[in-house]
């Protein structure tokens, strides 16, 4: 009986290590172009299980002022196309989500001033905009951070928000969450090449020469 006590300990031990090991790895790799995001479901007499889902399938594009001197960024991604490993809880996403309603979720900056961009390069900028799902409208100010990659700039963020932020109840399963309930916070993670979008390495382009020259 102690035998099987120290077997369950450890095998719980192995299981925690395994949670919390995943819970701190990268997203993305370095090349990778896309969203993601990370969040937390209670299971029933288990430790806190965290859950991430990324879509590569991202289309971004930036749009330009008549004077050319501000720029507008608006990014889209497939409701569909977040994978977090499991079929049925991506289709509950879906389904979360509205996106039968609204199969993209969709992201449009605030107009930026065209200097200001580009002279944040290695540091840290923050960008307002609105995150459109189900067709409803939500503002929200995303701390980028620029990193020069010599031909391009990676752009990344990881913000911290929740379900009820966005108007959506956690999802839970069995009475009261009684089988599993996920817990109210989601992160948003970006992480994007600015050469993948189509018009804004031209905002950068200049910098990044006079940085390597």
């Amino acid at each position: 009986m102690v035998g099987m006590e120290v077997t369950l300990f450890l095998l719980g031990m192995i299981f925690l290590i395994g949670l919390a090991k995943a819970e701190h790895e990268s997203v993305f790799e370095e090349d990778e172009h896309g969203l993601a995001y990370k969040t937390e479901k209670k299971m029933f007499f288990l430790a806190n299980i965290h859950v991430t889902g990324k879509s590569n399938a991202v289309v971004a594009n930036a749009h330009f002022s008549d004077d050319n001197e501000r720029v507008q960024v608006e990014i889209t991604a497939p409701i569909r196309s977040f994978d977090s490993g499991n079929r049925d809880r991506d289709k509950s996403v879906f389904d979360i989500l509205k996106g039968e309603e609204q199969p993209n979720i969709r992201f449009i900056s605030e107009w930026i001033e065209r200097e200001k961009l580009a002279a944040a390069i290695n540091s840290t900028i923050n960008v307002a905009g609105e995150i459109f799902i189900g067709g409803e409208p939500f503002q929200f100010v995303f701390p980028l951070e620029l990193k020069s990659k010599g031909s391009h700039v990676l752009i990344e963020s990881d913000i911290k928000t929740s379900f009820t932020d966005f108007g959506i109840e956690p999802p839970s399963v069995g009475m009261g969450g009684m089988v599993a309930q996920v817990l109210n916070h989601i992160d948003i993670v970006v992480h994007l090449q600015s050469n993948k979008i189509a018009g804004l390495n031209e905002v950068f382009h200049p910098t990044l020469i006079a940085q390597n020259a």
